[in-house]
């Protein structure tokens, strides 16, 4: 059975763990980020919003 998603809310918490290193800091400040760090975000969506999805199903 196919999903149809009309909404999807997307909410993160930044917390720097990187201390003393003020380069990544500025690349961080300017919008980049590592490829690790951007399959971990991804990954962390993806598993919210299989979360919710089964929440949903489960009413």
């Amino acid at each position: 059975m196919p999903i149809k998603v009309n909404e999807i809310v997307i909410k993160a918490t930044v917390v720097d763990t990187r201390k003393g290193q003020a380069n990544q800091d500025a690349n961080t400040a300017q919008g980049t980020l590592s490829d690790d760090d951007k399959k971990n975000l991804v990954t962390e969506c993806v598993e919210q919003v299989m979360e919710i999805l089964q929440r949903k199903n489960e009413r």
